[in-house]
C-alpha cells in the first residue's frame, strides 16, 4: 500500500528526546492522527521514555490547526503534512 510520510515537531520535555525535536514517519496513505499516536507511543516505549502522547494531555496541530476544528483524532493524514505536539502545562503560582 502506498505510504504517506508525516513530519512531527515536539516542544518541551519531549524535544529533548528526538534530533532537532523532530521526527519523519511513514504511514499507510489514509492513515488517521490516531495510527500517527499509536506509533509515536510505540517508539517512545521502545526507547524508555516514560510518557504516552493523548489528545487529552497535549495540545496537537496538524498543519497549524488544532485538531479540535478538525475531526480529532480521526483526522486523516495527508502526505508531507506537519503535526505539532505541544504538552498542556498546568500550575504554577506567581506572587507579587
Amino acid at each position: 500500500m502506498p505510504q504517506i510520510n508525516v513530519s512531527v515537531k515536539f516542544f518541551a520535555t519531549l524535544k529533548h528526546y528526538f534530533p532537532q525535536g523532530t521526527l519523519r514517519i511513514s504511514l499507510e496513505r489514509g492513515a488517521t492522527l490516531e495510527a500517527l499516536l499509536n506509533e509515536i507511543n510505540k517508539i517512545l516505549t521502545e526507547k524508555n521514555i516514560p510518557y504516552q502522547i493523548t489528545d487529552r494531555e497535549y495540545l496537537i496541530l496538524i498543519d497549524g490547526v488544532h485538531i479540535s476544528a478538525k475531526k480529532g483524532i480521526h483526522t486523516q493524514l495527508i502526505n508531507d503534512c506537519n503535526v505539532t505536539i505541544i504538552p498542556l502545562i498546568h500550575g504554577g503560582y506567581l506572587q507579587f
